[in-house]
């Protein structure tokens, strides 16, 4: 609330010391004639030129906040942080992955903890402060295995649970990136459902696959692959231990 509320002032002389006011999150932007910055500026030193009573109106401009991201183990957050309006949505957030684990937002807190914040978010925090990755730890897996495929490619590797006495199959059931993975069952072979982008270089993608006989025994592969440039990935075996 202004203080004062009010205050009497005279025709054809300066308003003279106007009210003071505070709104978190934004910074003040003087007074002015009409609503959100409308109208005309009204300073100590204006002169009144209004022949009856008037209500001055507060200018407000949203801050931006840095938003920091703690990945908490996980890859480097692309981007490291961001800056978010006031009162606005976050918008997209930050990537990472981690090896053996699932992604589970982005939280206030460490460990999942305080409350999850999603692009949709409104910024309701006015200071700068640090987002920090939930990670759910994927059951069962057995090992960390790490593949790479070429710029302009899709082929990743094949499939094989060591020491195989029966027919397996395999299937994609977990990881960050699954959505981008296709394998075919019988074979064990896995690719990229599109050819990787000269612009995906350097990237990591992570993905679980597991292997079932026909007894039911499971066993399952947490898989890192990595976008080389073309010409230099070489597709292999990949191997469960069963």
């Amino acid at each position: 609330m202004p203080s004062p509320v009010s205050k009497v002032v005279t025709f054809g002389t300066a308003y003279g010391s106007l009210a003071t006011t505070t709104r978190s999150g934004y910074t003040f932007g003087g007074w002015w004639t009409a609503p959100n910055g409308g109208g005309t500026q009204v300073t100590a030193a204006t002169g009144v030129s209004a022949v009856v009573d008037h209500t001055l109106y507060a200018k407000w401009t949203a801050n931006a906040y840095t938003v920091t991201f703690n990945a908490q183990s996980g890859t480097v957050p692309i981007p490291g942080n961001k800056d978010v309006p006031y009162a606005s949505v976050y918008g997209t957030l930050a990537a990472t992955a981690r090896a053996g684990y699932t992604f589970s937002g982005w939280w206030t807190a460490p460990i999942g903890g305080g409350t999850e914040v999603t692009d949709a978010t409104v910024l309701t925090t006015a200071a700068d402060h640090t987002l920090y990755a939930k990670w759910t730890a994927l059951p069962e897996y057995l090992m960390v295995a790490e593949s790479k495929v070429a710029v302009g490619t899709t082929a990743v590797g094949t499939l094989r649970a060591s020491g195989q006495n029966t027919t397996v199959s395999f299937t994609v059931t977990g990881g960050s990136d699954q959505a981008k993975f296709t394998l075919d069952q019988s074979t064990g072979a896995l690719q990229l459902l599109a050819a990787a982008a000269p612009a995906d270089l350097g990237n990591k993608y992570y993905v679980v696959v597991t292997a079932e006989d026909t007894t039911a025994n499971t066993a399952k592969i947490v898989i890192e692959v990595t976008v080389v440039p073309s010409g230099t990935a070489r597709t292999g075996t990949i191997y469960i231990f069963k």
